[in-house]
């Protein structure tokens, strides 16, 4: 099947909105990451406290530069939970 990218995006979007809305934020996390919204996706991932999903996310973001940034909120927000 051939499906239009703009689209599936679209409803990636409004889907994962939902998801978010009602709390669930690792499903949400897993939408965003499959049509390659890493930033969307961490960010629920962090949500939820889901440190190795958010950091194999991290680790598939272009530049390197890019990537070492959200690492390093990773680790911050780990850190800040066992505060």
């Amino acid at each position: 099947m051939n499906y239009e990218k703009g689209k599936v995006q679209e409803v990636v979007e409004i889907l994962s909105g939902r998801l978010l809305a009602i709390e669930k934020f690792e499903t949400a996390g897993e939408f965003f990451e499959t049509v390659g919204y890493h930033d969307k996706a961490i960010e629920a991932y962090l949500a939820c406290k889901k440190w190795d999903k958010a950091t194999a996310c991290a680790r598939q973001i272009r530049p390197a530069e890019m990537s070492d940034m959200w690492m390093q909120k990773i680790a911050g927000e780990k850190k800040n939970m066992h505060l």
